[in-house]
């Protein structure tokens, strides 16, 4: 479980943040937030990927970003104040932001 859910006035926040997550995601090349689908097994479908405003990004409840050969996440990424579930699978990450 990812820190505690936080409520916030969205029109008041420093943009400055999003502007640096989405700069991170394009240098490690995550892709806008899309549904992949499991043909055989529509239960099994999955988003993967990153919202690209920040309406989306404060609403995120969970993140994949597996298979991403990310070594880093970026501070801005606990921003994410809603994040309940964070998937980082294969990727090269020792260690995670004290923001998160």
């Amino acid at each position: 479980m990812l820190k505690n859910k936080k409520t916030i006035d969205t029109d008041y926040l420093d943009e400055s943040w999003v502007t640096n997550l989405l700069k991170w995601a394009d240098k490690n090349h995550i892709p806008e937030l899309k549904l992949i689908e499991v043909e055989s097994f529509p239960q099994y479908n999955y988003y993967i990927g990153l919202p690209r405003d920040k309406k989306s990004l404060l609403s995120l409840t969970h993140l994949n970003l597996s298979s991403n050969n990310i070594t880093k996440l970026p501070p801005e990424i606990g921003e994410l104040v809603n994040l309940e579930e964070l998937n980082l699978n294969e990727n090269q990450i020792e260690t995670l932001p004290s923001e998160i």
